[in-house]
């Protein structure tokens, strides 16, 4: 493999990276803030040292879902739409259920809330992250 090409892959799996960490921040925003409004809090609120922290944790937890997954162990060269697809749907949905319990979970709601907020957090995360890996495996 010649050097040009290394340095192509290297940089295919660095984009990959950072373009999944941008659809977990995009999707985490709006699930915060849809929650907020749900429990009523007001926005000073979301600024809180504890909501900070939990956000790191919730970025630090997907990444390393991601690659102990295998999202990054291949270049997107060697990947299949359907494949990835399939991955990316049980990524998504063992992380969303982990982050459901230990965290959607504390909210004091009914039934119908935490079904509701696990499921929209659950599509949104499933669908961002497969529409930006898709466009890359598309453009690659």
């Amino acid at each position: 493999m010649n050097e040009k090409s290394l340095i192509l892959k290297n940089r295919a799996k660095t984009y990959y990276f950072l373009l999944d960490f941008l659809s977990i921040l995009l999707v985490w925003v709006l699930i915060v803030v849809i929650r907020s409004g749900q429990l009523h809090i007001h926005a000073a609120g979301l600024l809180t040292r504890t909501q900070l922290v939990r956000s790191l944790a919730v970025f630090v937890f997907w990444m390393i879902l991601f690659t102990i997954t295998g999202a990054y162990r291949y270049s997107i060269f060697e990947k299949s739409r359907l494949n990835e697809f399939f991955m990316t749907f049980f990524q998504t949905l063992f992380g969303c259920l982990v982050i459901f319990f230990v965290l959607f979970l504390r909210d004091k709601e009914d039934y119908g809330y935490h079904f509701k907020i696990f499921f929209l957090y659950w599509w949104l995360q499933l669908a961002l992250t497969f529409f930006v890996r898709g466009l890359q495996l598309r453009w690659a």
